[in-house]
């Protein structure tokens, strides 16, 4: 299994109003193969259905999230 973390800063607060967001992620230095992609909304405590990525040798995962306007979690799971 493959995580990543990026740690929001002590003292900035989320803005509740703010436009969701989507971004196309590239994840190099998997093992080649599929993976499950699962998003975790943290202020909700669920999960969104996940999706699934493939890499190669030669190319690295990539995935979108899903429209996020606060803190997720994200597995990514070799199938």
């Amino acid at each position: 299994m493959a995580a990543a973390h990026r740690q929001h800063r002590p003292g900035r607060v989320l803005r509740a109003d703010a436009a969701p967001l989507s971004a196309d992620i590239e994840l190099g230095g998997l093992r080649a193969g599929s993976y499950a992609v699962t998003f975790y909304d943290k202020r909700a405590g669920v999960a969104r259905a996940p999706s699934r990525a493939e890499c190669s040798a030669e190319a690295p995962a990539r995935f979108t999230t899903p429209p996020i306007r606060a803190d997720h979690a994200v597995t990514i799971r070799r199938l």
